[in-house]
């Protein structure tokens, strides 16, 4: 939303700023996340403001609406459809190393763990190719924000032990999951929740659903410092956050057994392998 040059930006946002104060319906829709099926340029100037606003207050989890509708819409089926000429690169030739380590703790827990949940599948690929390298794990869930992608998932992979769900996993997980689970992320995904609503999470799997794991691989800022920070913090050209994974899960009642950095192009993931038990 906001242009990178610092003429233009203080030009959007000033219109952006005297627009919200005349269009405050549409605002309150945009908060809502009830924005159609693409934005138009009105909208990019209003939101433009509303980023602008919300980051010198520090309160950016306000504009979560906006992200959902982001994730749910056609806009997302469009971007997996894309996403998927990445599966080799991305996946296969980088973060799949993120496997050997899972295989490990699914051998330390010994059966305790039997389903693998994906927050945030998309495609499904990935979570069709570790149905495939992990025996040990009997069942698997997709969730993803796109009902659209749901169903096209449904349709494409047909794999008995395999199925696809519809929903938010900050709500789903908690009504839905169960004790011995593994909980997945891959590529960018928890990025998307504010630091409260990643402790709220975590918290809750371990305080509801034991024995669990966690297995991610998350992009960080290129500039944050592991030993040094703690806070998650705003960064990328959609103002999502970065967060110290660790330091999170740690003090939600996890136990970190291995995590790495996987460097790709430009982009900088922490990858992170915890249990609770």
């Amino acid at each position: 939303a906001l242009p990178k040059s610092p003429v233009r930006r203080l030009l959007k946002t000033c219109i952006g700023a005297v627009l919200c104060q005349l269009m405050p319906t549409r605002v309150r829709e945009l908060y809502a996340g009830e924005v159609g099926a693409r934005l138009n340029a009105i909208d990019r100037v209003l939101i433009a403001a509303l980023v602008s606003r919300h980051e010198r207050e520090g309160t950016l989890d306000k504009l979560a609406g906006l992200q959902r509708w982001l994730w749910e819409g056609q806009q997302a089926v469009d971007f997996h459809a894309q996403a998927e000429s990445r599966f080799q690169s991305w996946w296969l030739d980088g973060a799949s190393r993120i496997v050997q380590p899972i295989q490990m703790q699914l051998q330390i827990q010994a059966g305790r763990i039997h389903t693998l949940c994906e927050i945030g599948c998309g495609s499904g690929l990935v979570l069709d190719d570790l149905r495939q390298k992990l025996p040990e794990i009997s069942n698997f869930v997709g969730l993803d924000l796109s009902a659209a992608q749901t169903e096209r998932n449904r349709v494409r992979f047909s794999a008995p032990s395999i199925r696809f769900e519809a929903g938010d996993a900050s709500a789903w997980i908690p009504a839905n999951a169960a004790a011995g689970w593994l909980y997945f992320t891959n590529a960018g995904v928890l990025e998307y929740f504010s630091e409260s609503q990643l402790k709220a999470l975590f918290s809750a799997i371990v305080n509801q659903k034991q024995p669990a794991m966690f297995a991610l691989v998350e992009p960080i800022a290129h500039d944050y410092d592991l030993k040094a920070e703690h806070r998650s913090r705003p960064f990328s050209s959609e103002r999502t956050f970065s967060h110290h994974y660790i330091h999170l899960l740690t003090v939600c009642g996890w136990t970190v057994q291995w995590n790495s950095e996987l460097r790709v192009e430009t982009s900088r993931h922490l990858m992170v392998v915890a249990t609770a038990s």
